[in-house]
């Protein structure tokens, strides 16, 4: 049982460091497009 919820805690932790990753390269590319958009002075 011990095992099955670690598995379980080790799969959520997984998938939460996924988005969160694809969350941090989707600002990281916005941020990107965003300064190519701004003229630079």
């Amino acid at each position: 049982m011990v095992l099955a919820q670690a598995s379980i805690a080790g799969w959520f932790l997984k998938v939460f460091w996924d988005r969160a990753t694809e969350i941090i390269s989707a600002q990281s590319d916005y941020q990107t497009i965003k300064a190519w958009d701004d003229p630079v002075v």
